[in-house]
């Protein structure tokens, strides 16, 4: 294996173990450098939120391939430097290599980051040719698109792209309530068909959207069913708890009749066992009643509020390790 990570158009990373790495001083220097760049990203965050991560994660790029090509020499090095820097940091492999990607692919500063997100970004990266990706990009910057509408762009002019495409992420803030009216009188909606009479006391303090509700909750895991399938018992706040069969949106897992089936169950097991709580996003409702969810955790995360903006997204790990296919029923 060489130490590059040239190719754009959505390669993955080596599946990675669990067993801890010790970093050489070497390594330490360059988990150091990365973890001084994130911490002055989340000062920053309130302000410029996306110019600040985009950024932030470019130069995590940098950081990165610039140490890989010091130790090009070292057979299967890549393999264990992401590896190491998702636990030291942590950080899931995936976005590590993305961030190199992302680097690779604008090896210079860009004019045009103040009109394109990382998420844009992550998207672009599906697309491998460099003319076909700047046209791209500037029509987002010249008609203002968003990360959905680039996506129906590249599943229409670029189909053989469209597998790559990364599932969009929807980290809004937990406890975001709506008020709606609901025959003739007015109701704070917690959803899963949970309306509360608001009050003068009830609205004071509340996290109020004009739009709509964020149905983000945090939640316990009760049951893994399969691949794509969970029981959970969610906190909707006001001291009112749901158990609901949750389905993880934009993924279909294969059945548990079949050893793929029994691997993705497992992944998930396995990566949720030692999370105190997840975060949970739910979206419509499937034909089976089961509401389409994003599940987001990270079991060293005490906060919630961080750990829905920086946690590893669940359904998007499933589709990056092969666990799953894109779904879009």
């Amino acid at each position: 294996m060489t130490n590059t990570v040239a190719d754009p158009s959505g390669l993955r990373p080596p599946s990675l173990g669990k067993g801890r790495i010790s970093p050489t001083p070497d390594e330490q220097v360059l988990i150091d450098v990365i973890r001084q760049e994130m911490e002055e990203g989340k000062q920053e965050i309130h302000s410029v939120v996306e110019d600040v991560r985009t950024r932030r994660y470019w130069n995590i790029g940098k950081h990165i391939k610039s140490h890989l090509l010091k130790n090009e020499d070292r057979a299967e090095y890549g393999t264990h430097l992401f590896s190491l820097l998702s636990q030291n940091l942590h950080i899931d492999d995936k976005t590590l290599y993305r961030t190199v990607q992302f680097y690779e692919a604008y090896p210079e500063n860009l004019a045009t980051w103040r009109n394109l997100s990382w998420s844009h970004f992550k998207v672009l990266l599906a697309i491998p040719d460099l003319e076909n990706r700047q046209a791209l990009e500037k029509k987002v910057s010249a008609d203002a698109l968003s990360v959905k509408a680039l996506k129906a762009v590249i599943r229409a002019a670029h189909p053989e792209c469209s597998k790559a495409l990364p599932l969009t992420e929807y980290r809004d803030k937990p406890y975001v309530y709506q008020l709606k009216e609901v025959r003739g009188r007015e109701v704070v909606d917690l959803g899963f068909h949970d309306y509360r009479v608001p009050t003068n006391s009830l609205l004071k303090g509340l996290a109020l959207s004009k739009t709509d509700a964020h149905y983000t909750y945090k939640a316990y895991l009760i049951e893994v069913v399969d691949g794509d399938t969970l029981w959970c018992e969610i906190d909707k706040g006001f001291a009112s708890l749901t158990v609901q069969k949750l389905r993880l949106r934009g993924i279909n897992a294969a059945e548990m009749s079949t050893p793929e089936g029994e691997k993705a169950k497992a992944y998930i097991q396995n990566q949720l066992k030692d999370c105190a709580f997840i975060a949970v996003k739910t979206h419509s409702r499937d034909k089976f009643d089961r509401y389409l969810s994003d599940i987001y955790y990270d079991e060293k995360e005490p906060d919630l509020n961080r750990l829905v903006a920086h946690g590893r997204f669940l359904n998007q790990e499933l589709l990056d390790k092969g666990l799953a296919v894109r779904y879009e029923g």
